[in-house]
């Protein structure tokens, strides 16, 4: 700041400092033309006996990006489509199947018959009930639990192999303090 003060910079200062605080205060002082440093700004308040009334927690308010109504973004792995202001989305093959395909029956969910999330047409969606998916859910979960353990047991014969590969039989890996 130059020596000296004129009554502009001064007045800023007495406006600006109790509320703002001293960084946003340089900048007010700057954007009139005044070179400040914050340094310069809380000695001379300091010497006035400006003091901030609160801790200035000043935030700079973003403008939320708003998407259109119809704009469709990938969420959670799944397609949604905004259907209205100010921030309302559904899932993009339910919205798909009621407007070209027809009513979705309470209790029922829209899948693809392919399992691709991503290839939504009306040949390729079906509702189906929310039972269905449970069933479908209870398989798929019995399933992984038997490649799981056909994994395992895998992985149990190639240790076993590369036991006797190493020992020349089970029984001296054993000795060996080697495990199964």
């Amino acid at each position: 700041m130059p020596q000296k003060l004129t009554e502009q910079i001064r007045n800023i200062i007495s406006e600006k400092y109790p509320i703002l605080g001293a960084t946003r205060t340089v900048w007010h002082l700057n954007k009139a033309g005044y070179k400040a440093t914050v340094l310069s700004v809380k000695s001379y308040a300091f010497r006035n006996g400006i003091k901030v009334q609160r801790k200035a927690v000043v935030k700079e308010i973003r403008k939320q990006k708003l998407c259109p109504v119809g704009h469709i973004s990938m969420k959670r792995g799944d397609l949604h489509i905004k259907v209205s202001m100010p921030n309302v989305w559904e899932v993009y093959r339910r919205w798909y199947y009621r407007q070209f395909v027809g009513e979705i029956k309470k209790g029922y969910l829209v899948i693809p018959k392919d399992g691709d999330k991503g290839n939504i047409t009306p040949e390729n969606l079906i509702s189906v009930p929310k039972a269905y998916m449970l069933k479908t859910e209870k398989a798929l979960e019995a399933l992984r639990v038997r490649w799981e353990q056909k994994r395992e047991a895998t992985e149990r014969r190639k240790r076993r192999h590369r036991l006797v590969k190493k020992y020349g039989s089970i029984s001296n890996a054993l000795a060996m303090g080697e495990k199964l």
